[in-house]
């Protein structure tokens, strides 16, 4: 009985933090350099603003033959 409890209460938890999180339109300003011979190599940075006021930051990094 106490498992089906516990159960029932961390599944309620998961599904009401996806119910509860929203969709924002956010922005991603970055810069990138690279060289490319035969293989193409590219690395950068940026930082993803949000309307809410989150931001973080981020490495991208770009790889590609052709």
């Amino acid at each position: 009985m106490r498992t089906k409890i516990l159960g029932l209460a961390v599944s309620s938890l998961f599904f009401m933090s996806f119910s509860a999180a929203q969709a924002e339109d956010c922005n991603l300003k970055y810069t990138m350099k690279g060289w490319a011979a035969f293989y193409k190599t590219f690395n950068g940075t940026g930082t993803v603003t949000c309307p809410s006021g989150k931001s973080a930051k981020v490495k991208i990094s770009l790889q590609g033959g052709g």
